[in-house]
């Protein structure tokens, strides 16, 4: 699947213009994860946000999906391969939020994007810096789950 994917230079990245934009509102259930979660977490709470939580992946980590997770280090493409293919992160409809290096000059497609749509997702927004990229996308409904609505 090759969609295109608005990106552009000048869109300003502040988190709450990214939430804003994507629909999250105060009562979402926002769910922090990585290694630089903790501030994240701090500005959420401190910005009217009242179901935020902190996450961690892997072995024994919570099974609760939240509506939006935010991965706000930059998360390289094999780690977030992992992190998707551990268990579904958010509910279905559910927002992925994930900042990633940027790609290798002269990339004809970005790795993340096949990465995210390979695991359900759709994305919806790439955010380009110089040095890194903030995707957004959103959980797609499993082919099975919609047959049996």
């Amino acid at each position: 699947m090759n969609t295109a994917v608005p990106r552009t230079n000048r869109d300003p990245d502040p988190l709450s213009k990214i939430l804003q934009d994507s629909g999250v509102r105060p009562d979402s259930a926002v769910r922090v994860t990585g290694k630089d979660g903790l501030a994240p977490l701090i500005w959420l709470c401190r910005h009217g946000f009242e179901n935020v939580a902190y996450v961690r992946q892997g072995q024994g980590a919570p099974r609760d999906p939240g509506d939006v997770l935010l991965i706000l280090h930059n998360t390289a493409p094999d780690e977030l391969e992992r992190l998707l293919n551990d268990r579904p992160p958010v509910r279905q409809g559910g927002l992925i939020i994930v900042r990633t290096p940027a790609p290798p000059t002269g990339a004809r497609n970005d790795p993340v994007h096949h990465i995210l749509e390979r695991a359900g997702y759709a994305v919806e927004r790439c955010i380009p810096r110089r040095t890194h990229e903030v995707h957004v996308a959103r959980r797609r409904a499993r082919t099975d789950d919609r047959k049996a609505a």
